[in-house]
């Protein structure tokens, strides 16, 4: 690591939430790439910058269609990038994610969304 990629650490004593690191790591990692999928159907790269704002952006959807600080909201999918900003986005949003994989049983689904108040 050479001296122009040296950073400051930032002080993150002050954070309440995860949610909340997002844009610090835009502005302070921006142009690094922070999720990198080559796996799926659509290979996937995203800096940091990308990340916080495809992030903020979902959050920002969620609280149009009337989730609010609070909320649960099921999140039924599998591991891919798509999955993680759903769930960083839900969390911006001040929603708790209610998550299981798709893979599931139909059963055990039904019982997650019914026991789980999540929208």
């Amino acid at each position: 690591m050479n001296q122009s990629t040296v950073r400051t650490p930032h002080n993150y004593s002050q954070i309440k939430s995860l949610a909340a690191i997002w844009q610090i790591t835009a502005t302070n990692f921006g142009n690094i790439i922070a999720l990198k999928d080559t796996h799926g159907d659509r290979q996937v790269s995203l800096t940091y910058g990308e990340l916080a704002q495809q992030i903020t952006t979902f959050a920002a959807g969620l609280q149009a269609l009337g989730i609010n600080p609070g909320d649960k909201v099921a999140l039924i999918a599998d591991n891919s990038p798509r999955w993680f900003i759903a769930d960083q986005g839900i969390m911006t949003a001040g929603g708790a994610t209610v998550v299981r994989s798709s893979q599931a049983e139909k059963q055990e689904l039904i019982s997650i969304l019914g026991d789980s108040d999540s929208s």
